[in-house]
């Protein structure tokens, strides 16, 4: 049971974060909110019209801003032929010189041009004020949630890291993780969606949710034709990806690798202190052609070796050839034998051949 002094302090958090629902929860109409727009603008105006030194007439910028986030573009229009009006009848009242009626107007419309952008840009969503901007980090936090490596067992270590095109927050290269289908298992998939930047951050979105419906749900052999056959329906210019899928089985030490036109896994040899291609037989990529194979290979891990997932903005450069940028990260991988692979998907993806303009990904998994 709470304490009296418990209750108390417990009590007004309550009271304030039920305010807060509340307050979420208070939707006004268009017509609602330009007329509350229209008495803020007036009242500027009035303020300005009695106090003009106190109070200069760019005091009205910041209603055109709000007006911006919460208005849509029909009634944000009257409200800037309004704003405009209003302007006329202030510079009748209280005459002003021509230099600072320019700078006022001129700054003016470039605040209602730059929002009325922004309107009709979120428009087409259908949001208004913050709740595109919140919509868009809850997307984005549930796909980095997806990412989340699951526990791995004693002697097992993985890091996985993920950066869009110029920081972007929404990338093309997606990781995904759960365990496996059959017990004990773990299951990863890293997949390059076609584009790169925020062009490819929409479709990246879409296949992380599609994709984490698969992994670990349906047998490891099938998860890349299930995943072929949803991008070949989808109605998209650039409807293609690459990925790679990687079942490990740490009772054994086992691991199996299946690819879709991507670069090859690569596996490093703590025993020989040598990292090899998994070239195998490979699928072409998703989402061009239906009922399509895609073999895998399998192989074992031991005491210090690591195996390494990767997209090619790691690797590939414009003028350069791929092969080198696989050389150039074998030669990376070696010297992480040596001093561990703590690190080593970050550093891959800060350091990329691709550099800044393209997306990256990366993931490490280790046996100690």
């Amino acid at each position: 049971m709470a304490t009296v002094a418990q209750a108390q302090r417990v009590g007004p958090r309550v009271s304030w974060r039920r305010l807060q629902v509340r307050l979420g929860q208070i939707r006004l109409s268009q017509r609602a909110r330009l007329v509350m727009l229209m008495v803020m603008v007036a009242g500027s105006a009035a303020l300005h019209i009695t106090w003009p030194d106190e109070f200069p007439l760019l005091t009205l910028a910041p209603w055109v801003v709000v007006a911006g986030l919460f208005l849509s573009p029909t009634p944000l229009i009257g409200l800037y032929v309004f704003i405009a009006g209003l302007l006329a009848l202030v510079f009748w009242i209280v005459p002003t010189t021509p230099l600072r009626a320019i700078t006022v107007l001129s700054s003016m419309a470039a605040g209602m041009i730059a929002m009325y952008a922004l309107s009709a840009s979120r428009a087409s969503l259908g949001t208004y004020g913050t709740r595109s901007n919140r919509m868009l980090v809850e997307l984005r936090t549930r796909q980095q949630q997806l990412a989340v490596l699951p526990a791995l067992p004693e002697g097992y270590r993985a890091e996985a890291a993920v950066v869009g095109a110029f920081g972007d927050a929404f990338a093309g290269d997606v990781l995904i993780s759960a365990p496996g289908f059959h017990p004990g298992h773990l299951e990863f998939a890293l997949i390059d969606v076609s584009g790169n930047g925020l062009r490819a951050g929409s479709r990246g979105l879409m296949v992380a949710g599609a994709f984490s419906g698969l992994l670990g749900q349906v047998e490891p052999e099938r998860f890349l034709s299930a995943a072929n056959a949803y991008l070949v329906r989808q109605p998209w210019r650039e409807g293609f990806a690459t990925a790679v899928h990687l079942e490990i089985d740490p009772a054994t030490d086992r691991f199996w690798i299946s690819s879709a036109g991507h670069p090859p896994a690569m596996r490093c040899s703590a025993a020989r202190n040598t990292w090899d291609p998994l070239q195998g037989e490979q699928g072409p990529a998703l989402g061009l052609i239906d009922g399509i194979p895609f073999p895998r290979m399998e192989g074992e891990v031991h005491t210090g070796d690591a195996l390494i997932l990767y997209t090619d903005g790691i690797v590939e450069t414009r003028t350069g050839e791929l092969l080198d940028g696989i050389d150039w990260m074998g030669g990376v991988a070696e010297r992480a034998l040596q001093v561990g692979f703590e690190g080593f998907a970050a550093y891959l993806c800060r350091e990329a051949l691709g550099g800044d303009g393209d997306d990256r990904g990366a993931l490490v998994v280790w046996k100690l």
